[in-house]
């Protein structure tokens, strides 16, 4: 199943875990190849920004980390791969935007695997 579509959907994306742990380790596994081609990782917040601004949020976060300033080119091609979804987890009609932008982000295809990490707080 090598045209498996992998997806990564990040629930609480713009919180502090998500920016300088979850896509700093999941940056540095794609620097060290160890992670599918063409995974797609979409982060779901109640904030309203767009995928540049999610990109450029992340990045900020993750430079926080350590050199990451020498590794820039490679973060490009990293965050060409992030995308995002503003919406509320208490709001049904939200998770129907995240069904189409999951469906864009995989040109149409149904994802093959999906991992949902829910970076939120317990209530």
């Amino acid at each position: 199943m090598t045209d498996a579509i992998t997806t990564i959907v990040i629930f609480g994306a713009t919180g502090d875990l998500a920016q300088r742990k979850l896509v700093p380790a999941l940056f540095n596994r794609r620097c060290k190849g160890r992670l599918p081609q063409g995974l797609r990782i979409v982060g779901y917040a109640r904030s309203s920004l767009t995928d540049d601004q999610f990109r450029k949020l992340m990045w900020n976060g993750a430079r926080e980390l350590g050199q990451l300033e020498t590794r820039a080119e490679e973060w490009e091609a990293f965050a060409r791969d992030l995308f995002y979804v503003c919406g509320d987890l208490t709001v049904p009609e939200d998770f129907m935007r995240l069904r189409q932008r999951l469906s864009e982000v995989s040109e149409g295809a149904e994802p093959s695997n999906v991992l949902i990490y829910l970076s939120v707080a317990p209530s």
